[in-house]
């Protein structure tokens, strides 16, 4: 009566913990929303001039594969830190005017960031240099 008793309690703590958690389906479209795949056009914006003209159509086939494999195992990711309730929530955020907005800066500020970063970097090294002789 006890294993009975004990495995109904267990089987029902897993349910309510799935009924927690979000769906992939459902973080991915908080992901949409929240322009996390614009952050890969601007990623193939850096690379896709290095591909020779003739092999960009494949190579942007292949790089899209790619990102897809990652978006699930991203969208994975959020799962462990997020219940669905704030995926919800989140959803709200992102159908807002200013998560409108965000999303649409997104890819903008993503473009500046590395930019900064680049000089960042150089300038790091130049110090870096400075020290080392």
């Amino acid at each position: 009566m006890k294993k009975l008793f004990f495995t109904a309690l267990v089987i029902g703590f897993v349910q309510f913990a799935q009924a927690q958690q979000p769906s992939v389906a459902e973080v991915k479209e908080v992901m949409v929303l929240a322009g996390v795949n614009d952050q890969y056009d601007v990623a193939l914006e850096q690379v896709i001039g290095m591909i020779p003209e003739a092999k960009q159509a494949d190579f942007k086939k292949d790089f899209q594969g790619i990102l897809d494999r990652n978006t699930d195992k991203v969208a994975e990711i959020w799962i462990k830190y997020y219940t669905k309730a704030e995926i919800a929530e989140l959803k709200n955020f992102y159908n807002s005017s200013i998560g409108k907005k965000m999303k649409e800066n997104n890819a903008k500020i993503t473009r500046d960031v590395i930019a900064n970063q680049q000089a960042l970097m150089t300038e790091m090294q130049e110090a870096v240099m400075k020290y080392m002789q």
